[in-house]
């Protein structure tokens, strides 16, 4: 019965640790994605943020104890040293992904200007990019080609909306 419980307490700290890295991955390599392509997010990124919020800490703790786990520390106090360290780190992570997030004055803007006769789920966007009180310029606008996908997630390319054919468009 002992050694039954005992594997299954490692098998679980081995999924909760495997779940945490990919949580991880997905967390610092979804950024550099969208960042390096013409990807960008549908609501600007406001899902992403709350996601990266809350699951990168907790990921971060999870991950710490599912290793703990796995490795057999020699103490408990040693235990306890690790699960309090990550969690005082997965606080901090916390607090600073909540600062970065409140304290962001730049914004972009989309505003619907036409939608493919052919498929909804493309469209031309006015693009406003402005930075507040913070920013003494004028937002910059830019029209783009919006093609909208089912995960949240749009590939944007740059139009010259004087140039399109009217007649594949519905003006909204």
């Amino acid at each position: 019965m002992n050694d039954k419980k005992n594997r299954l307490l490692i098998f679980s700290g081995r999924l909760v640790f495997y779940s945490s890295i990919i949580i991880l991955v997905f967390c610092l390599f979804t950024p550099i994605f969208i960042e390096s392509t013409a990807y960008e997010f549908v609501d600007d990124g406001d899902w992403f943020e709350m996601f990266f919020l809350f699951a990168l800490p907790i990921s971060i703790f999870t991950g710490v104890m599912g290793w703990l786990f796995q490795v057999k520390a020699k103490t408990r106090k040693w235990r306890l040293l690790l699960a309090i360290s990550s969690f005082i780190m997965s606080f901090i992570v916390f607090v600073f992904i909540a600062f970065t997030l409140v304290f962001d004055f730049c914004s972009t803007d989309y505003y619907i200007r036409f939608e493919s006769k052919k498929d909804s789920s493309i469209q031309i966007l006015e693009r406003s990019f402005g930075c507040g009180a913070v920013d003494s310029s004028p937002a910059s606008i830019s029209h783009v080609k919006a093609k909208k996908y089912a995960i949240g997630i749009m590939y944007l390319t740059k139009i010259d909306v004087d140039e399109i054919d009217k007649k594949d468009w519905i003006p909204k």
